[in-house]
């Protein structure tokens, strides 16, 4: 009887223990495309998924694998990288995660902050971080990961580019990209666009390109070439059904291609006068949520939610279009960033 007790006791400690091992850090090196996966609003289960083009090898969950089991958080925005750090905006949860890149462990955060979405570098220590419902946008120093100041912007700010050294945001509130001078951070121009401009690219030649979603039933969808010095629109695209919208502005590694999402995947030249109503890539019943492509070799990669309650997908096309693979990512995947 004794004996027995003994080992009972034996496995319970045992299997308390059970679980509590720290995941099993990931070798990140070589891992040149980042997946970010929204995750489920207010679950805190945003992750993030690497991939290695060249070998094709999957890395999953690895922001909590690197930080001793720590989430990531609420839902994952979007992604830069500066001086060889990378900055992960956390959406839901006010904050942007920075990390080093050699490993993606946490090196500090930045916080205060109340709904971000994308965050853009003006200046070796400076950055700009949009939000959704703060009516002001962040200025951030990237050295001490403080707030300096906030802009007023009277409404949502999304993306974000820099040209002529100015920077070009996406007003989505009141249908304009306003221009700001970032030595003074002061507004200096306001562009009309068209309804809810959303995504916003620099091209080979300056030029700012914008894309507005048309309010989903309300206008239509359009794409604008903006001259950054005279801020003239110098073309103007509009997609005539009015159920269609537009996002996720890429380039080519050349920068003279603009791809963008419109159910399917478009892309034109700048040079061109004319917007194809062919799609580059077909969704074919998909739910492309997000596209990018690869600064190196071209490569297209699109998002797939599939139904927002199973783990995504990512598709891999070449320059092409010709489909090359496909791998799993996490829940709601929203976001590439390439790792060069």
């Amino acid at each position: 009887m004794r004996n027995k007790t003994w080992y009972i006791l034996w496995l319970i400690v045992v299997s308390s223990c059970v679980g509590t091992e720290p995941p099993i850090e990931q070798i990140v090196n070589h891992y040149d495309v980042i997946v970010l996966n929204e995750g489920n609003f207010r679950s805190g289960n945003a992750s993030v998924n690497l991939y290695n083009s060249s070998s094709g090898e999957v890395l999953e969950n690895v922001f909590q694998n690197n930080n001793q089991g720590r989430p990531l958080g609420d839902v994952a925005q979007s992604m830069i990288q500066h001086d060889g750090k990378g900055y992960i905006v956390v959406n839901n949860s006010n904050k942007i995660e920075v990390i080093d890149l050699n490993n993606f462990k946490s090196v500090g955060s930045i916080t205060g902050l109340n709904s971000p979405r994308y965050i853009l570098p003006v200046g070796r220590n400076k950055a700009y971080v949009s939000d959704l419902y703060q009516d002001e946008i962040y200025v951030i120093d990237l050295v001490s990961l403080a707030i300096l100041k906030k802009i007023p912007s009277a409404g949502w700010i999304e993306e974000m580019t820099m040209s002529s050294g100015k920077a070009f945001v996406c007003h989505v509130d009141s249908n304009q990209v306003w221009v700001f001078d970032v030595q003074k951070d002061t507004v200096i121009q306001k562009i009309n666009t068209g309804i809810e401009p959303n995504s916003i690219v620099t091209d080979l030649n300056g030029n700012v390109w914008v894309a507005c979603s048309g309010g989903f039933g309300v206008g239509k969808p359009t794409l604008i070439q903006i001259n950054p010095i005279n801020y003239q629109k110098m073309k103007v695209f509009e997609i005539d059904d009015l159920n269609k919208s537009m996002s996720s502005l890429a380039l080519n590694p050349f920068m003279n291609e603009v791809f963008f999402l419109s159910t399917d995947v478009f892309k034109l030249s700048i040079d061109d006068t004319v917007l194809t109503s062919t799609p580059f890539i077909r969704a074919n019943n998909r739910i492309f949520r997000s596209l990018g492509i690869h600064p190196s070799s071209g490569d297209i990669y699109i998002l797939d939610a599939i139904d927002y309650q199973q783990l995504g997908v990512a598709y891999r096309y070449d320059y092409l279009g010709v489909e090359m693979a496909n791998f799993s990512v996490g829940l709601i995947p929203g976001y590439i960033h390439f790792n060069l």
